[in-house]
């Protein structure tokens, strides 16, 4: 069962979309996952509908060694804004990015 945000946003293709534009921007190196109950992992992405009919989203990331951190960040909110606006056009109204770690140099 999908949980639904309004009548047309899904919570579950919002965050495979944006977890394939994150894995696609050049720079990130994976999208964090939590550790849920009895061993399932999910990945660190988060919607948040608000009051006027639109939606929020907060990433988690871990970026690559030696690539500028704001570079890819700012790529990153670019290229989840292209995906957002081609399937819920003007519905997302921001895109909060976490760079929780940079991935080690091995």
């Amino acid at each position: 069962m999908s949980k639904t945000i309004t009548n047309t946003l899904n919570r579950e293709e919002i965050v495979k979309t944006v977890k394939e534009a994150a894995l696609s921007c050049y720079g990130v190196n994976e999208v964090v996952t939590i550790s849920e109950k009895k061993g399932k992992e999910e990945v660190a992405i988060y919607v948040h509908e608000e009051k006027d009919s639109t939606f929020s989203i907060d990433i988690h990331v871990i970026v690559a060694y030696g690539v500028k951190v704001t570079e890819t960040i700012r790529s990153l909110q670019k290229t989840i804004r292209f995906y957002m606006n081609r399937l819920y056009p003007k519905a997302c109204s921001k895109i909060n990015i976490y760079a929780d770690g940079i991935a080690s140099n091995k």
